[in-house]
Parts: C-alpha cells; sequence; structure tokens
C-alpha cells in the first residue's frame, strides 16, 4: 500500500492529466452530437497519432534540457521529399522512406551538435534549422505543391486493422520503443541525468555530447514519421503545413507532466497531453471558436501549465 501510494505521489501530474482528459472526453461528448461515433472517433485517433509522435521526440529533447523548434518544416521536409522525390510511386516508398528518415535524423544531429559543440542556446538552434529547411523547400519548390503521395501510403495512413486506423498502430510502435529507450535503455538514464544537470552528468562519466545529440536526432525522425503520415493522410504535400505543429508538441509535453527544465517527463504522460489537446480542439471548434482565439487559448495553457505544473529544479532553487 505504501509502495503504491509512493507510486502515485510520483506520477501525480500524470494521473491528473489522465483524469483532466477524460473529464474534457466526457464534456465533448456531451457537447458534440456524434463525439463518440466510429467515424468521428477514427478521425480522432489519427490526428492524435500524428501529435503524439512529434511530441514524443519533444519530449526527448525537453528532458535533455532543450527544445525543438524546427519540428514543423522537420516534417514539412519529410513529406515534401517523399512526394516530390517520388512522383507519387508506390515502388519508391521502399527507399525514399528509409532516406528521409535518414535525413531527418541528419538535420536532427546538425541541431544536437549546434546545442552540444557549439553551446548555442536550444531555441536559437532549432529556430534557426527550421528557417534553413523553410528556405530550402521554397527554393526546391518555388511556391508550388509538393506533389501528390503514393497510392500505397494512403491506403495505409487512411486504412485499419479491426477498426483500429493504421496510423495509431505506428504511434504505438514508436510510443513503445520510445518507453523502452527511456526506460529500461542505459540511454534514458544519461538522458535524465544531463537533464537534471550537465556538469553532475559529465563528472559521473557520462558522454553529455553524445546523449544530447541522440535526443535531437530522435525528435528528427519522429517528425519524418510524423511528416510521411500527414503526407499520406492529406494524399499530398505543401508547403507550411506543419506549422500549426510548433507550439503544439511544447503544449503537449507540458501538459504531460514533461519539466521545461529537464530531467523529469515521461511518454505515458505525454500521450495524456496529447489527448488533451486533440479532444480540446474538438471541443472549441464545436463550440465555434475562431482559430485566432484558440491560439489565445493554446498560449495561455502553455504559460499556466508551465507556472502550474512542479518543477524539481525551481523547487531546489
Amino acid at each position: 500500500m505504501t509502495k503504491a501510494r509512493a507510486q502515485l505521489a510520483r506520477n501525480k501530474v500524470i494521473v491528473i492529466s489522465y483524469v483532466v482528459a477524460l473529464a474534457l472526453f466526457g464534456i465533448s461528448a456531451l457537447v458534440i452530437p456524434g463525439f463518440g461515433a466510429g467515424n468521428h472517433m477514427t478521425v480522432l485517433l489519427r490526428q492524435l497519432s500524428i501529435l503524439t509522435i512529434l511530441a514524443m521526440g519533444q519530449t526527448f529533447v525537453t528532458i535533455s534540457g532543450g527544445n525543438d523548434l524546427s519540428i514543423p518544416w522537420m516534417m514539412n521536409s519529410a513529406a515534401v521529399l517523399l512526394t516530390f522525390l517520388g512522383k507519387g510511386s508506390n515502388e519508391s516508398m521502399i527507399w525514399l522512406i528509409p532516406v528521409v528518415l535518414l535525413i531527418c535524423a541528419a538535420f536532427g544531429a546538425l541541431n544536437g551538435i549546434g546545442v552540444a559543440f557549439l553551446h548555442i542556446p536550444p531555441i536559437i538552434m532549432t529556430l534557426g534549422v527550421n528557417y534553413v529547411l523553410e528556405g530550402a523547400l521554397l527554393a526546391l519548390l518555388q511556391g508550388k505543391n509538393g506533389g501528390n503521395a503514393p497510392e500505397k501510403l494512403i491506403a495505409f495512413c487512411n486504412g485499419g486493422v479491426l477498426g483500429i486506423p493504421n496510423m495509431f498502430l505506428v504511434m504505438l510502435l514508436v510510443c513503445a520503443i520510445g518507453i523502452f529507450m527511456l526506460n529500461f535503455s542505459t540511454y534514458g538514464r544519461k538522458l535524465y541525468a544531463v537533464g537534471n544537470s550537465k556538469r553532475v552528468a559529465f563528472f559521473s562519466g557520462i558522454n553529455v555530447k553524445a546523449t544530447l545529440i541522440k535526443a535531437y536526432m530522435f525528435s528528427g525522425i519522429t517528425a519524418g514519421i510524423g511528416g510521411i503520415l500527414l503526407a499520406g493522410r492529406l494524399k499530398s504535400s505543401y508547403l507550411g503545413m506543419g506549422d500549426d505543429y510548433l507550439f503544439k508538441t511544447l503544449i503537449v509535453v507540458v501538459l504531460g507532466g514533461t519539466s521545461m527544465a529537464g530531467g523529469s517527463g515521461s511518454l505515458v504522460g505525454t500521450l495524456a497531453g496529447a489527448i488533451i489537446l486533440i479532444t480540446l480542439e474538438a471541443l472549441l471548434s464545436a463550440l465555434s471558436f475562431s482559430t485566432s482565439m484558440q491560439n489565445i487559448l493554446y498560449g495561455a495553457i502553455l504559460l499556466l501549465a508551465i507556472i502550474i505544473i512542479p518543477d524539481k529544479k525551481r523547487k531546489k532553487r
């Protein structure tokens, strides 16, 4: 009983996040006609899948004590490269998807190198890479759309198994890999240590630079997966398709209990944060909230969550 209480105390924020998610879901089901219908739930699960996958990478980076603002155009780059180079060919997916993910991992590594070796603040480094990718895509496409997604990718992203969307299954797979890395590998312990104190981690024998680079690489890969899935869901790619995700991933991470100061957080909590945001979006749309009002509300939620959620480092200070 004592162990159970201790476990509950340690995961209090995550538990609260899931309670809030359930409450929002219940309110939405009452307010929105057909909210719990099968078709609508399938749509929500697909939206949830993309947002959660992107937020997983953001969680790794945030635990390390940084943040990744290159996610919008990283995922946009993945979607455009797949559709532009593949020209809608199903056969091209076999080699293009691995190549695209490698490119995203390389740009993630670039973020990590800038932060770890050049000591550039994460917000500056990742935002800089975001603008570099934006400029490169604008030059590549010259204002045009990226092209149509392969038919098999479209079928996969809009299909499912036994009523469960394929994209949701991909999310579960990525989440399982992420949870294993964070909770059951030496890398996870190193990442939390680096997030708590880079100096202490260094003197403990941890390769701080390598740990940081790997976190940003993971974020790059998840951004690439999210971009590929979004291209398949929308059946094409276009410039700016990732802009909506600039601060959404940060909101999700904070709502899930990950400290913006680093050193604490979990993917289980991130999933709760994603459920809250996706449900809230559906509720606000049903209540005819304008996009500008929604953005104001999201900004307020982010600020409040940062203030309210306990921060171990802040308490120590």
